[in-house]
């Protein structure tokens, strides 16, 4: 990423071809946008002052007139505008969104608007772009046009390639650690049979709202059930189990040092419920901001979906054996697929380290009105 200064004093963000996309979250016309939950197909953002008239109405003609492109999943489209009015004007569609910017937040990021002003600078120059960026959310086109919209035909070959490229984009290797044999299979079955015992709830997912962390429901984007472990004696068991059995082969594969452990839940996925869990990240709160890699380890093999995959790599999708472990990063974008026979069982800590605790130290006054606390239990060293 560079930095273009045009007039002194002002800079303008140049984000260039391979250069990562700056992630962020924004107020949508459905409420919540994260644009970090996109990957695993290209996405098209379209900066605009306005939709009514000039370069946003151009844009969104041409846009109109190819709205068979975009599927919603191998390609989507990102109208970005300045115009609270938009929200009245615009209708979203599965393969078009679009993201009030009023505040530049996101502008200012993609180089739209100066990132720096001198101090008592009056107005600004908007720069109106259309910026294309890959499954793995990184720039493969960033094309700036006059605000009039009098060249806004220059989008075209790049809208028209998208299909060809998105056929042609590889699968490739996510990089996770697959580690069998980690809980023995009568462990396995006493989580299952405990879980069981009793109606579990229905648990929602992380979303930051203003300086708080909070955990929402949302089952079109999550349907999970939990059982919170609690039992000192049984964390002591697991804790134990992942020190000698898992924590090596994360130190080896990632040279990477784990020394605490977040929650003790064992999660069910039904068929009967359409459990699953749309593509996410797991670090991208302020209260989660400590978590380093996510674990899950099966507990039963009996069911048909319910696969961990990580659409920024391709659609490969994984199921542990029982009893091992899939471990990954936090910051990758994983899914679970609906389950659609059986249930499926399984163990979801994460891990971290002891410069990730002092973050969460730093971050906890997020939990402040969420209703959770990572460590509630006292046991987070491992």
């Amino acid at each position: 990423m560079t930095t273009d200064t045009l007039p002194p004093g002002i800079e303008y963000v140049a984000l260039e071809t391979g250069d990562p996309a700056p992630h962020f979250s924004q107020r949508s016309l459905d409420g919540h946008f994260n644009v970090s939950n996109l990957g695993g197909g290209f996405v098209v953002l379209a900066f605009f002052p306005t939709s009514s008239l000039g370069v946003g109405k151009s844009v969104l003609d041409i846009i109109g007139s190819r709205k068979g492109i975009f599927d919603g999943e191998k390609i989507r489209f990102i109208a970005v505008t300045f115009d609270q009015k938009d929200s009245g004007r615009l209708q979203d569609s599965p393969g078009f969104q679009t993201v009030l910017d009023c505040d530049g937040k996101v502008a200012r990021r993609y180089g739209v608007i100066p990132s720096k002003a001198p101090p008592g600078t009056t107005s600004i120059q908007f720069h109106p772009r259309l910026i294309v960026l890959d499954p793995r959310l990184r720039v493969t086109a960033n094309i700036q046009l006059r605000a009039d919209g009098g060249d806004a035909d220059r989008i075209v070959p790049e809208i028209e390639a998208l299909p060809a490229l998105a056929a042609a984009e590889p699968a490739l290797i996510p990089p996770i650690l697959i580690v069998p044999r980690v809980f023995p299979p009568e462990l396995c079955q006493r989580l299952i049979s405990d879980f069981e015992s009793q109606d579990r709830p229905e648990t929602g997912v992380v979303a930051q709202t203003a300086q708080n962390s909070t955990v929402v429901l949302n089952p079109d984007f999550k349907r999970r059930r939990d059982h919170q472990i609690t039992d000192p004696a049984m964390i002591e068991t697991f804790k134990a189990m992942l020190r000698r059995r898992l924590l090596p082969e994360i130190a080896k594969a990632f040279q990477f040092h784990v020394t605490h452990v977040e929650r003790h839940v064992i999660s069910r996925y039904s068929a009967e419920e359409r459990g699953h869990f749309r593509a996410h990240r797991d670090n991208t709160a302020a209260g989660t901001a400590h978590r380093r890699f996510a674990t899950s380890i099966n507990l039963n093999s009996e069911y048909e979906g319910g696969m961990v995959s990580f659409p920024e790599f391709g659609p490969q999708a994984f199921k542990p054996p029982v009893g091992g472990a899939v471990v990954f990063s936090c910051s990758l974008l994983h899914a679970v697929s609906v389950v659609t026979s059986g249930r499926r069982y399984a163990y979801l800590p994460f891990l971290y380290d002891d410069e990730a605790a002092k973050i969460l130290d730093q971050n906890r006054a997020a939990w402040s009105h969420g209703g959770m606390d990572p460590t509630a239990d006292g046991l987070t060293r491992i």
